[in-house]
């Protein structure tokens, strides 16, 4: 089946996706609940996603960083689905005085989906910092998402906070992984007569 997101078009094994999600060991960790709660909560544009990959919303692997403001639990995950990509979004390609210029914030173009409340994240195959683990079956994509406006729907307390040092730690981990995958795509870069090609991925 084929599915197209932004310039992210998949032909996507719905079979083999939902097979995997038949499977899927839950967490039962606070985040993990709440965003099952969340997830009774689905717009039909949000649950036409997941369907249209086979993706079984309540099946993902969240983490958090604590409440802030209004009760909002800021989230983040990763879903995997199985196929392959038959388009992918376009690398930019500069010359050499052009990345003098600009720098890498050239190559920093948002190749992110936003359906409803979530923000979804393709991950190239060819991504150095894929999310995927060693295991996983051929043809597998992770999908990364953000929900900066989640709520927190489970009546009992959050253990954590943004203040906690184990808050601060993720945050730190978050920063450090961007700074490494720009080292990435800095070192990567190969010049072509005078013409430069970097890969990026998220």
């Amino acid at each position: 089946m084929i599915v197209q997101y932004g310039d992210w078009k998949i032909n996507v094994d719905v079979l083999k996706t939902k097979m995997y999600y038949s499977t899927f060991a839950v967490s039962g960790d606070q985040f993990s609940r709440n965003f099952r709660e969340y997830c009774k909560t689905l717009t039909n544009e949000e649950r036409e996603f997941f369907n249209s990959f086979g993706i079984d919303p309540t099946c993902a692997n969240v983490s958090g960083l604590g409440i802030a403001g209004k009760k909002t639990a800021p989230t983040d995950g990763y879903f995997y689905i199985f196929g392959n990509y038959e388009s992918v979004p376009v690398q930019p390609t500069a010359s050499i005085d052009e990345l003098i210029k600009n720098g890498l914030s050239m190559f920093s173009k948002d190749n992110s989906v936003k359906v409803g409340g979530f923000r979804f994240e393709f991950q190239r195959s060819d991504d150095p910092n894929s999310d995927i683990p060693d295991g996983m079956p051929e043809n597998c994509i992770c999908v990364r998402f953000y929900c900066d406006e989640m709520a927190w729907l489970l009546p009992e307390k959050l253990n954590t906070t943004l203040t906690e040092k184990s808050s601060l730690g993720k945050v730190f981990a978050r920063l450090t992984s961007k700074i490494k995958r720009s080292k990435k795509a800095e070192n990567t870069c190969a010049c072509h007569s005078g013409e430069l090609l970097c890969a990026t991925g998220f």
